[in-house]
């Protein structure tokens, strides 16, 4: 039996393409997820943890690389 991945990557979402977006033309990954998504109740600290969170999520890394 061949090996299949547990995660199959699908297309990102309207909100992770406006991520990948922000980062392909140059903004660091905080201000890419301050464009792609509403964080005016979040603190800063709060924007660096998702943003990382969501520029190591499979379906965006895919797109990254």
């Amino acid at each position: 039996m061949a090996w299949a991945p547990h995660f199959i990557p699908h297309e990102p979402h309207a909100k992770q393409e406006a991520f990948l977006a922000a980062l392909i033309r140059g903004a660091n990954q905080a201000d890419a997820y301050r464009e792609a998504y509403n964080c005016e109740a979040m603190g800063s600290h709060a924007i660096h943890c998702e943003s990382s969170l969501l520029a190591s999520h499979p379906e965006v890394t895919a797109r990254l690389l």
